[in-house]
């Protein structure tokens, strides 16, 4: 018994069970020929769809790592291709995740160039670990997909209003023999437009920081030490320092 494959690209094989390559997509008409002992044939069709590779996408707006302001709209736009369909075939869905606290809230759009408003509530931290995630995915007729991804993040810009007024209570002596336990406190620290205030201090001593409205530390090493407490104001986006020295 002797076998012939047509595979409908110019290219044939004698193998009984071959592997064959398409590498241009489209729809080819593929037959299969089996010859017996008493020159008796058969022919078995079989129409082959490649559908190349999946589409590729970029976004390009805004761009990675893009600073917004509190409820800036922003364009988005991406730049799109695939090897089988036109872009006006294929479809576009973006979702966008407002990333903060081990957690996201998606919100999605539909379009090739949806419009986003970028912005944070007075309770959502206003630092690096708060973000947006932008993902674009890209399907075509055949369901082959691709997504892109970029983060935009929270910029701190100046608005017309009053800066936040750091106050440092401590609670403690501010001299003697290492190690040297004080506590401190932000609570009579104010912002005059009643704002949302985000607290961080700074030992001074290499240690990390700490966001508690009221807190302990230990130097365990003498030296002098400058503690800062910096405030953001989640609002409008302002920030300004206290520094207090303690030895």
């Amino acid at each position: 018994m002797t076998f012939k494959w047509d595979f409908g690209d110019g290219s044939t094989s004698t193998d009984p069970n071959p592997t064959h390559t398409y590498n241009t997509a489209g729809t080819f008409q593929a037959s299969m020929v089996v010859l017996d002992e008493w020159f008796l044939q058969a022919t078995q069709p079989v129409t082959v769809m490649a559908i190349g590779n999946p589409p590729r996408v970029k976004i390009t707006q805004p761009v990675d790592n893009y600073r917004f302001g509190n409820g800036e709209v922003v364009a988005t736009s991406a730049q799109v291709s695939d090897d089988v369909d036109p872009a006006n075939k294929l479809t576009y869905a973006w979702e966008a995740r407002l990333v903060h606290n081990n957690h996201f809230h998606p919100d999605t759009g539909m379009g090739a160039t949806p419009l986003w408003a970028f912005q944070f509530s007075s309770f959502t931290p206003l630092d690096d670990r708060t973000s947006y995630e932008l993902y674009l995915t890209v399907t075509n007729t055949h369901g082959l997909s691709a997504t892109d991804m970029i983060r935009v993040r929270a910029g701190y810009i100046d608005f017309p209003n009053g800066p936040p007024q750091p106050k440092i209570t401590v609670n403690g002596p501010l001299t003697g023999s290492a190690p040297l336990t004080i506590e401190v406190s932000g609570k009579d620290t104010y912002d005059p437009d009643t704002d949302f205030c985000h607290l961080l201090w700074d030992w001074g001593d290499g240690s990390p920081t700490n966001t508690d409205l009221t807190t302990r530390h230990t130097f365990g090493a003498p030296g002098s030490y400058t503690i800062t407490l910096t405030v953001r104001i989640l609002q409008v986006f302002q920030q300004k320092s206290c520094d207090t020295g303690y030895t």
